[in-house]
């Protein structure tokens, strides 16, 4: 007679085909997350090569008459407040903003060319953000397209300054709670470097909010769009050096500083603020 299966064995052959089920679900999983990350990898290296076609043949060439065009109309303006003005007022015309779009509460649909890597976007109209890539920033693709966000205005703002006469280098702040960033442009003036913020300018003369009125540009340590509680540090672009003790009203100096963020850091990871209910200052 054939022995009967115990009800332990009968168990154990049951744990043993669900921990197969789950390897093979496993191993199905990693082949699938593999060919997706492959086929991204793929597309977005045929869009590099796409891109630098189109780039030479018609975005450069284009793209930098629309920049020649400004930089000769605002030649013969003496008056640097003026010139500068003229610039910001060329660069946010007809520029889709990201975040001003959603302030106008239009419907905005921006898609990724090569998810999940999104190193190219584009929006309903057309209009193409290269992300991550050569194309990031450059000024020339900028004047063709006017599609981004504040890093684009301020290197396409840098460079057009720069044409003009001036001195520039753009300047990012790494933000937090919640984290983020925000770039603009410093202007050297006579001996003095000056923010120019094209962003706030077109927050301005765009979406028409009176609270940015008059603050587009002025000295650096005036620059107060952000609290000081908000930034985490700001740098040059260029080579990544920190830049913050200029500007004392994002950035606030005191030796508790790195002990104040710590203990921010602290709260924040274990909701210490929750379990105390302590309030905010």
């Amino acid at each position: 007679m054939r022995a009967s299966k115990t009800p332990e064995r009968s168990q154990k052959k049951k744990d043993e085909n669900i921990m197969k089920f789950f390897g093979f679900l496993g191993v199905f999983f990693l082949i699938a997350v593999f060919c997706t990350i492959l086929t991204s990898v793929q597309t977005s290296l045929a869009l590099d090569e796409y891109f630098s076609v189109i780039y030479k043949t018609t975005i450069q060439p284009h793209g930098e008459q629309e920049i020649e065009q400004i930089v000769a109309r605002v030649r013969n303006i003496s008056d640097t407040s003026e010139k500068l003005d003229a610039i910001a007022a060329w660069e946010t015309e007809n520029f889709t903003e990201i975040y001003w779009e959603k302030s106008r509460e239009n419907n905005l649909s921006i898609k990724i060319m090569d998810p999940p890597i999104g190193r190219w976007v584009y929006e309903s109209t057309g209009k193409i953000r290269p992300m991550n890539n050569p194309y990031a920033n450059d000024p020339a693709w900028i004047a063709y397209y006017r599609f981004g966000a504040c890093g684009e205005l301020a290197h396409l703002f840098a460079d057009v300054a720069n044409r003009s006469g001036y001195e520039t280098r753009v300047v990012v702040a790494i933000l937090k709670n919640p984290p983020g960033n925000h770039a603009w442009a410093e202007i050297k003036i006579g001996d003095e470097w000056e923010y120019y913020d094209p962003t706030v300018y077109g927050e301005y003369h765009y979406l028409g909010k009176q609270a940015f009125h008059g603050r587009w540009f002025n000295k650096i340590e005036n620059y107060d769009i952000f609290q000081p509680e908000r930034v985490a540090g700001v740098y040059f672009v260029d080579d990544g050096v920190d830049t913050g003790s200029r500007y004392p009203r994002l950035i606030v100096s005191s030796p508790n500083r790195k002990i104040d963020e710590q203990i921010e850091t602290i709260i924040d990871y274990w909701h210490i603020d929750e379990i105390f209910k302590i309030e905010p200052q």
